[in-house]
């Protein structure tokens, strides 16, 4: 009889997972990115954080500083996910599943306090992405390009 049980309702909470995932919203850099990023990032990524061509003009003052390039835009986003920094985004935030060392990236560590929290923002920015790649601009594909979803709101 248990088993009878179990199997009725394992049956009707897999029959209604594609109903929930589907009512699902999109993720958008508005109402999720940006979020997160305001926790997490923009104290070296902020406002007050060097414009792109100001920190590849001096990597070495700003990595000092232990700030990085301005992130507190949506296009700003775009720059580091499929722009001129294509990728960027992915590689330093990956876990190091997508890596052939399995080592993450270098600012997978600041996603989070706990493996948790870090696993949950990493799934948050892949949902935004879409096409998780760690490819730069120049090996971006007409196909890898297409399947990016970063929305910057819902419609």
């Amino acid at each position: 009889m248990k088993k009878l049980i179990l199997a009725v309702v394992a049956t009707a909470v897999l029959g209604a997972a594609p109903v929930l995932a589907g009512s699902q919203q999109a993720v958008t850099y508005v109402d999720d990115i940006k979020p997160l990023m305001e926790r997490r990032c923009y104290a070296c990524h902020g406002e007050y954080s060097p414009t792109f061509e100001m920190f590849d003009a001096d990597k070495e003052k700003y990595a000092a500083m232990m700030v990085g390039p301005r992130l507190n835009s949506y296009e700003q986003m775009l720059i580091v996910v499929s722009g001129d920094e294509a990728g960027a985004l992915m590689r330093r935030l990956d876990d190091g599943a997508n890596t052939p060392d399995g080592q993450p990236g270098n600012m997978y560590r600041h996603l989070g306090n706990n493996d948790d929290e870090r696993s949950r923002n990493l799934q948050l920015f892949k949902n935004w992405v879409g096409h998780w790649t760690l490819k730069r601009a120049a090996e971006l594909t007409d196909e890898d390009r297409g399947q990016f979803k970063v929305l910057e709101r819902s419609n």
